[in-house]
């Protein structure tokens, strides 16, 4: 592994600042995260779920993941957490996890699926790293709920499923022209303690 320097670490939050203030890229990742929320939620993009946080940004690297996890433990609400190249900013995500917080700790499962159901129905959230042992599933109003088990039914089509509809949401002209619904947060660790700034993304 790597260890990174303070010159190299901010190489790197100048790169992915710059990355960051592309309209292209800002637009790509507000799409991504409107269309998962509607996945998830079955709810239309224009419609808030405050309970449901997702948010869009690079590839978390040398500790970035426990800022976020930090964040997670500190309010006690769980997050899905979609990265993107920084040189590829307007592309398709490499990865999302789930942030979850439980008993004073912060699980991360890293690189999960959205499985969709034959129906239409609400999408799940499936780790990989936890193959066969659990997947998640929003309630209207609460958590994400923990299930036992794989969801029911194939999984494998159930995976084309969810990538299909993803690709379709991505495409649908009310996800195209969203713009200006977003802000850019920017999490640092200084003297121990987490530092937040968040702003508005521009239109």
């Amino acid at each position: 592994m790597t260890t990174e320097t303070d010159q190299m670490r901010d190489a790197r939050h100048e790169l992915e600042m710059l990355s960051a203030s592309d309209p292209a890229a800002q637009a790509n990742m507000l799409q991504h995260v409107a269309a998962f929320r509607m996945m998830l939620t079955g709810r239309r993009h224009d419609q808030e779920c405050e309970v449901l946080l997702i948010g869009a940004g690079f590839v978390l690297k040398h500790g970035s993941e426990k800022l976020l996890g930090a964040v997670c433990r500190e309010d006690g609400r769980e997050r899905i957490y979609i990265a993107f190249d920084v040189d590829d900013p307007a592309g398709p995500p490499l990865c999302w996890g789930l942030f979850v917080p439980q008993w004073g700790q912060v699980t991360c499962y890293g690189r999960c699926r959205l499985w969709s159901p034959a129906n239409d129905a609400r999408a799940l959230i499936v780790p990989s790293s936890e193959p066969g042992s659990s997947h998640y599933a929003y309630r209207s109003g609460s958590k994400l709920r923990r299930l036992e088990g794989l969801p029911p039914g194939d999984l494998e089509a159930g995976f084309r499923r969810a990538d299909a509809r993803l690709a379709k949401l991505l495409k649908s002209e009310d996800l195209q022209q969203l713009r200006d619904k977003g802000f850019l947060a920017v999490l640092r660790s200084s003297d121990g303690k987490l530092e937040r700034h968040t702003e508005k993304m521009a239109a």
